[in-house]
């Protein structure tokens, strides 16, 4: 039986449920492997990029391709910018582009955030400059080591 205090132990058996439950074929995201690289950016989400940088609504950086997803409800391109390390954590400037469904125009946020390398979780900074949690994905953990690993 684990001891130690309540919500480490409570962490650990959580992530060792996860670990026990998760099929072979799909290997979690704390075991993926360290070869993970971002896709290179598909030709459609590069003129879009281009498009929003020449209209000023994507602020000018060297944007690097992260994900990208498409529903019938909503399509959503992920980049990052301007990494920096300070010890264990690496900031940047993430940038979401998204467009809903019956929208023509794209939406362009612009989000300071940080990558905790030694927590593998993202952090972004609110209006007040104070760091908050980034909701995760499954694949958050595995982005953060990348992050972690250009910098």
């Amino acid at each position: 039986m684990l001891s130690g205090p309540r919500p480490i132990r409570r962490r650990l058996c959580g992530l060792l449920l996860a670990l026990l439950t998760t099929p072979l074929t799909a290997p979690h995201p704390l075991l993926a492997s360290e070869a993970w690289a971002p896709a290179a950016e598909p030709e459609a989400w590069r003129i879009r990029r281009d498009r929003l940088l020449a209209s000023g609504r994507l602020p000018a950086a060297d944007w690097v391709y992260m994900d990208s997803m498409g529903t019938d409800r909503l399509e959503a391109g992920e980049y990052l910018s301007n990494p920096s390390r300070s010890g264990d954590v690496v900031t940047f400037e993430a940038a979401v582009m998204l467009r809903r469904a019956g929208e023509r125009a794209w939406t362009v946020r612009s989000i300071p955030m940080r990558a905790r390398c030694d927590l593998g979780v993202m952090e972004r900074r609110n209006e007040s400059g104070e760091w908050g949690p980034y909701p995760g994905r499954p694949d958050t953990a595995v982005k953060v080591r990348w992050i972690c690993r250009q910098s």
